[in-house]
């Protein structure tokens, strides 16, 4: 229940001192061998290891550059010989291909010099192939000329060529040059894998890379095979070879050589990596991540134990430089990882990284910073060991005469005087005087403080108890706060299975708990007369505890008063001080908590009223009878409590009740209704003595159907609410989804609104208008785009701004932002002066003097730009239209019929009202090229407008037929996704556009 407090004995005290320098020894010991002394001797392991390696791969490295591969010279006179015999026989480097007879010759002309390559650059076999026809050739596998020759001892040389064997070659080969024929001889190269196989690399690879180059340098298409054998033969080699490229680019062979495994494993003595037998060397490939290596040759004491033929192992960084971890089979090994240059950079096969590693187990790299290691732990142990030894020796020379007076300390009787034993050391007996004069002035100042509590007369109480005693001391305080009145202390002390068996009693009215205080509410029938509160209702205590070691400490306070004002505070903050039921922020709070397990919601309705006539209530008959009429529609509303629902007053004349835990809507619509149809019955007594009937609209949203959420459920509620208040006022409706999403701007676009025409968040779109006579853009027409998205549709914002009544705001702000955006355009030279401005105004307004006058001060100098665009459909614009004619014309601008043919009196504006120009609707234009009586009704309208000087513009074009055909009729401008969109940065006209357009005119005239 308690924190017990943190002590530590004497021993303790003397063993951390001594046990920390000693560690502090340790600790700078080894910071010196782990952070100097090791670090550096495993660097100097891994340096011994790496030289040993480079040098072994230096070596290696020469032998593979400057000897086994060095074929320049023999390049050259199989080039020679090649040319020679083609000149001999009339043939060109193309007859190889099909020509095998020629093949042959070529062949028997080489021979020579491919013996002198096997002899010269000490390789164990030399061979030479032609990409040709060959003789002995059969269907059904892939066979190439050459020949194959081996020496399996290259430093062994014999003058008679015994000990050369031909792996391959045409047996007149081996008859001329006296050569002795293996046992798997074949007379061609077969290769059935046609360049997939391991073992036919060595041909393919080389071929192919030249093949696909343009490049004539054969070097550059040079390859090291990784290790493999010959079909049929049983000696792994690793070969050497590259393209023979003739002098006009064709690629017509392979020259190589090839080192077995047995003498490649002469270059690589494991024995002087390191002292252990059990070092290993790898030859390798991988690449320039080196996360993995696919060995080519490795030679170790066990290689064939150690190791599978075709193993791809991994290694990890080990921190030093080219050192990696290997691991087999449970063993870890050190690499020195030291790459081969083999090929030029920017080559086919530079891919491929050569290296050769050289191991070595960890244990024998590393033996010598692993001894260090263990001396160091061997040296802490016998440290910790010597330093607790002498703590143990002081404890026993000091600590013991400390521990006795303890012990005596601990027995002690603190009711009585404490006397305590000497133990003759004189800094001890001082403490313990000290102790015993201590002990009087507490039990004095205990007394002191208990009759200061007193006379203060504060209700507190004290009890105190320790572990293993069996009294607990009380005050006479605390025994009246609690109400114990049949516990009788003894000189402030009660049996502790007393003291328990009560406060067991007092703990069933536990109220909360919060850490190590607790509060009771303990009703009046536990309490004496005396310490009832002073209405007779529970009573408030509060008790705190604290614990150190085996003793518990704790005070008892009255709270009473505290907590009713805590209650009454909280009951005004979450209730209706009027009608008793929730205020908005209780609801709120108690939905909150009901949110949190939806499993609880089940079906679940939220109904939201309005009590109607409460102004009019308030207005005629007095404030106190607009109480009564809310006060008689919450009493209503508490029939729902049974129901299990929730019931809060919103606002003045607003009500929510939230009903949970249902199966099915049904059941809730029951219910609601049935409440529901009570309001009409009730009624409220008005000072005259009349009657009034209560009268509320409400809506219905349901949980999960509707919203999951509280913030949706109630702006759904609300939206039923508020459709019912403006069509059936003082029914009942539920939440309809399409309506909300059709109308709900009218609701909540309020703010919308005027952050749209306060902030100018209003912006316009520019269309071209294009002029068919002149080729050229004639204006553009300012289309209103909002920049919130509570309001995307500009009839949306049209529809709320009449209902707002804010028409004329909009139609300033349309007048100034459209022609504003318009002159930005002009100074930042994307539309010239004499292009028009279209924009549409609201027919039933126009601007005020004091607007106008502000309008021509800031746009005078392009007043002649504007073309006003009146709608016809709008009844008012007989009224107002030569009043906004003068005023646009009297500037120079010019007037416009919007949408002509879309309204209900077209014509006879057109006869009443002269406009300079008439925008024919889109309905009319979208496809009157295929329409003859849309096609008849527009030439009925130029021929009207032509003598009389009246433009006509075709709205909405959007194909090139379209455009053609009121072309053909007559139309002066052109508007619609045919021409341009409406965009916010002004974009060039597609000169394709322009020239079907110019064709279209071109045709009528």
């Amino acid at each position: 229940m308690f924190r017990k407090s943190k002590a530590g004995n004497l021993f303790t005290k003397l063993l951390v001192p001594i046990m920390a320098v000693l560690l502090l020894q340790l600790f700078l010991f080894s910071g010196f061998i782990f952070g100097i002394v090791i670090p550096e001797t495993t660097r100097n392991a891994y340096k011994i290891l790496n030289e040993r390696v480079i040098n072994r791969k230096t070596y290696l490295e020469n032998e593979m550059i400057q000897r086994w591969s060095n074929l320049d010279l023999y390049t050259n006179a199989v080039h020679q010989n090649v040319a020679a015999v083609l000149a001999a026989e009339g043939a060109s480097i193309k007859d190889i291909e099909h020509n095998s007879e020629l093949n042959a010759m070529i062949i028997e002309k080489n021979v020579p010099d491919i013996i002198s390559l096997l002899r010269k650059n000490a390789v164990t076999g030399a061979f030479f192939i032609l990409n040709g026809a060959s003789l002995y050739s059969r269907d059904s596998i892939p066979t190439y000329p050459g020949v194959y020759f081996r020496d399996l001892d290259p430093t062994n040389f014999s003058e008679d060529g015994l000990d050369i064997l031909m792996e391959r070659g045409l047996p007149s080969v081996s008859k001329n040059y006296d050569i002795s024929l293996d046992s798997f001889w074949t007379a061609n190269f077969e290769f059935p894998g046609g360049g997939t196989e391991k073992n036919e690399y060595f041909f393919f690879k080389p071929l192919n890379a030249a093949q696909e180059s343009g490049n004539r340098y054969s070097r550059n298409f040079a390859y090291w095979s990784n290790m493999f054998t010959l079909a049929g033969d049983a000696t792994p080699v690793i070969t050497y070879s590259i393209p023979l490229i003739y002098s006009d680019g064709t690629v017509y062979g392979v020259l190589g050589i090839d080192i077995t495994e047995n003498y490649l494993r002469r270059f690589l003595p494991y024995e002087e990596i390191g002292n252990s037998p059990d070092s290993i060397y790898v030859l390798a490939i991988t690449d320039h991540r080196r996360a993995q290596f696919e060995p080519v040759c490795i030679n170790a004491r066990a290689y064939s134990v150690r190791f599978d033929d075709d193993i791809v192992f991994a290694g990890a960084e080990s921190g030093a430089d080219s050192v990696y971890r290997f691991s087999d089979d449970g063993i870890s090994y050190y690499g020195s990882v030291q790459p081969f240059r083999l090929y030029n950079s920017n080559t086919p096969f530079a891919g491929q990284q050569w290296v050769l590693i050289g191991m070595e187990e960890r244990w024998q790299l590393l033996e010598f910073p692993d001894r260090l290691k263990y001396l160091l732990l061997i040296i802490s142990t016998v440290s910790l060991f010597l330093g607790i030894c002498c703590v143990y020796i002081a404890q026993r020379i000091v600590i013991k005469p400390i521990s006795s007076v303890a012990q005596e300390l601990e027995s002690v009787n603190t009711r009585n005087r404490v006397t305590l034993t000497k133990t003759n050391i004189r800094e001890i007996d001082r403490l313990t005087d000290s102790i015993e004069s201590m002990s009087v002035a507490v039990a004095e100042s205990a007394s002191k403080i208990s009759k200061i509590i007193e006379l203060a007369q504060t209700p507190i109480g004290v009890f105190e108890y320790t572990d293993g005693e069996g009294d607990v001391f009380c005050s006479n305080a605390f025994i009246s706060i609690m109400g114990w009145n049949d516990v009788q202390p003894v000189d402030d002390y009660v049996k502790k299975d007393v003291f328990f068996s009560h406060f067991a009693v007092t703990n069933l009215y536990q109220y909360s708990s919060q850490g190590n205080t607790r509060i009771y509410r303990v009703p009046p029938e536990l309490r004496s007369a005396d310490r009832m509160s002073g209405d007779g209702s529970n009573v408030w205590i509060q008790v705190t505890e604290t614990t150190e070691g085996t003793t518990t400490l704790g005070t008892a306070r009255d709270i009473t008063r505290e907590m009713e004002e805590k209650i009454r505070i909280e009951f005004e903050r979450d209730y209706d001080i009027l009608t008793g039921i929730y205020n908005r922020r209780g609801f709120q709070n108690y939905l909150d908590t009901l949110f949190v397990s939806p499993e609880k919601l089940k079906t679940s309705a939220l109904l939201m009223c309005d009590l109607d006539n409460l102004k009019y209530v308030n207005d005629t008959y007095g404030h106190e009878s607009g109480d009564k009429y809310i006060k008689a529609m919450a009493e209503i509303l508490k029939d729902f409590e049974k129901y299990n629902a929730v019931i809060s007053r919103r606002s003045g004349d607003e009500f929510n009740v939230f009903l949970y835990g249902y199966n099915s809507k049904q059941e809730l619509r029951d219910i609601i209704f049935s409440v529901y149809d009570k309001i009409g019955t009730k009624h409220i007594l008005l000072p005259q003595g009349n009657r009034y009937t209560l009268h509320a609209s409400g809506g219905i949203a349901y949980y999960p159907d509707d919203a999951r959420d509280i913030r949706h459920l109630i702006r759904y509620a609300d939206f039923a609410m508020y459709t019912v208040k403006h069509t059936l006022k003082g029914g009942v409706q539920e939440f309809n989804k399409e309506e909300y999403n059709s109308r709900a701007y009218l609701l909540h676009g309020h703010e919308a609104l005027e952050r749209l025409l306060e902030k100018r968040e209003l912006v316009y779109a520019l269309q071209p208008i294009y002029d068919v006579h002149h080729d050229s853009v004639y204006g553009y027409e300012m289309l209103m785009r909002s920049m919130i998205p509570e309001l995307s549709s500009p009839a949306d914002i049209l529809n709320l701004a009449r209902s707002e009544s804010k028409l004329y705001l909009l139609e300033k702000a349309t007048w100034f932002n459209a022609v504003g955006t318009f002159v930005d355009k002009i100074r930042t030279h994307e539309i010239s002066p004499v292009q028009k401005v279209f924009f549409n105004s609201v027919g039933s307004l126009m601007l005020q003097d004091e607007d106008l006058k502000r309008f021509f001060e800031i746009y005078r100098d392009y007043l002649t730009c504007i073309v006003l665009e009146l709608t016809e459909t709008e009844q008012s614009i007989a009224e107002l239209s030569e009043a906004k004619a003068r005023i646009v014309r009297s500037f120079g601008g010019m007037i416009a019929l919007d949408d002509f043919g879309a309204g209900y009196n077209g014509e006879v504006l057109l006869t009443t009202f002269s406009p300079d120009i008439i925008k024919i609707d889109m309905g009319i234009i979208r496809g009157i090229d295929r329409d003859e009586g849309k096609q008849q009704l527009v030439k009925n309208l130029i021929s009207y407008t032509a003598p009389r000087n009246i433009k006509t513009l075709a709205e909405g074009v959007e194909t090139k037929g379209e455009m053609e055909a009121v072309i053909a009729m007559g139309v002066h401008y052109l508007q619609g996704y045919y021409i341009g969109k409406p965009e916010m940065d002004i974009k060039p006209l597609d000169p394709r556009i322009s020239a079907e357009i110019s064709d279209a005119r071109n045709k009528v005239i």
